[in-house]
């Protein structure tokens, strides 16, 4: 809602359409970037129509709004017509869809079905399965072994489902190691970083979801020797070129796993962590999610985060939990995660929820909601973005457990700059 100042405040509700009972929602967050009220209606059924109401209170009014919406369908309608199967369309090497004109419409999308073979990429091809620019294509049950930086790679497109599919064995391997860095060959001047099992590149509305991501070819550097550079599972840049096709991802019930000796960098990852266009951007979910090995995050929503959802999430073996420093752009929500036993390839663990950069970068809030964290050091804690470690968040209900207590760790919650607008509520630490 925008046209709005930071004073007013909002009661929402909702109800599915036929029924009486509204349900009520959470209170609409301040945006100062736009001047706007701005939030999410949470735990809604698929493919069903709903009503709202908005009660903003201003000082001198209190003004109404109602809305009408119908949820997103669990799963795209299909074109019969465009249903391949695997063995009838691919004799090895790398499964190209744009050589193989191969896309769909709005009233159906391309579905490519594996029935046994296993993709198989050639040692050049960038990718095992190249999706290009072509949209509204859905790939189910493939297994795909290799690639020379992704297994499954986009630019440009939009509307792709990536539904239970295997993918390892992905990315480069080291030519040489300087200062403990991978380098691909002798040649390169920057270490190998970014091979990703699935990276969507400036590209929006997509959903991933029942896979196996795991086994990349190379693990990532510890921090030890500086930032972590390596491989990811999932990489994202959700900044199509179409306003209207930005974000909107949903990544759900994967499961996305490193190993002891080969850990990703982050396992799910965006592009461009500082910039508002960054990461997922927009109204995108990572639900269900079993996430685990990094030396790095676990999680990286930085950047862009207007109604971005981090719910329902397992999380082990990271340096970190969950990044969202700097959100540039809230609000986003992170609620009922499971973060226990982290630590990267050492031992050595930050925090659970990682968040800063709120003056450098401004200037989003995040609501941190009924989270059970149970880990060594930190609960939350600040990394800083342009040397600024000030957040926004609203924390409440969260349960955060700690074992371990030196200089600067074993805090439930460390905030240097203790902004005065973070709240923090009904929390047991």
């Amino acid at each position: 809602l925008y046209n709005q100042v930071e004073e007013n405040t909002s009661e929402v509700k909702y109800r599915q359409v036929g029924t009486e009972i509204w349900e009520e929602g959470l209170s609409f967050s301040w945006d100062p970037i736009y001047g706007a009220l701005s939030g999410s209606i949470f735990n809604l059924k698929a493919d069903t129509t709903y009503e709202v109401e908005i009660q903003v209170n201003q000082s001198d009014e209190i003004k109404d709004y109602s809305f009408e919406f119908t949820t997103n369908p669990d799963s795209p309608p299909i074109d019969p017509s465009k249903v391949y199967y695997l063995s009838e369309i691919y004799n090895g090497g790398q499964l190209d869809l744009e050589a193989l004109n191969i896309f769909g419409s709005p009233e159906g999308y391309a579905k490519i079905i594996g029935d046994g073979a296993i993709i198989s990429p050639d040692e050049g091809d960038l990718a095992a399965v190249n999706i290009g620019r072509q949209s509204y294509v859905m790939l189910e049950n493939l297994t795909i072994r290799g690639g020379l930086r992704y297994g499954i790679f986009a630019d440009r497109t939009h509307n792709i489902w990536i539904k239970g599919c295997d993918i390892a064995e992905f990315g480069r391997t080291a030519y040489e190691y300087r200062g403990g860095k991978a380098y691909s060959s002798a040649e390169s001047s920057s270490p190998i970083n970014y091979d990703s099992g699935i990276y969507l590149e400036k590209s929006g509305i997509a959903v991933i979801e029942g896979c196996e991501i795991h086994n990349p070819n190379l693990g990532a550097n510890h921090w030890g020797n500086g930032h972590p550079n390596g491989a990811n599972a999932i990489q994202m840049w959700a900044y199509h070129p179409d306003v209207e096709k930005r974000g909107q991802f949903i990544i759900r019930n994967n499961r996305l796993y490193g190993s002891d000796d080969k850990r990703f960098n982050d396992v799910i990852e965006g592009r461009k962590n500082a910039w508002r266009v960054g990461g997922f951007v927009r109204d995108s979910a990572i639900y269900g999610n079993y996430i685990a090995y990094a030396n790095d995050d676990l999680i990286e929503i930085d950047g862009g985060q207007q109604n971005v959802l981090v719910y329902d999430n397992e999380m082990e073996q990271g340096y970190a939990g969950i990044s969202i420093a700097p959100n540039t752009l809230g609000p986003s929500y992170i609620f009922h995660n499971y973060i226990h036993n982290l630590g990267d390839e050492t031992g050595k663990e930050w925090t659970a929820i990682k968040a800063g950069g709120l003056i450098t970068k401004p200037g989003g809030k995040s609501y941190i909601i009924e989270n059970y964290v149970n880990t060594n050091r930190n609960g939350i804690a600040a990394s800083r973005v342009n040397n600024d470690s000030t957040f926004w968040l609203d924390v409440r209900n969260n349960i955060i457990v700690n074992h371990l207590k030196n200089n600067l760790v074993g805090l439930q919650v460390y905030d240097k700059e203790k902004y005065e607008k973070s709240s923090f509520i009904n929390n047991i630490f």
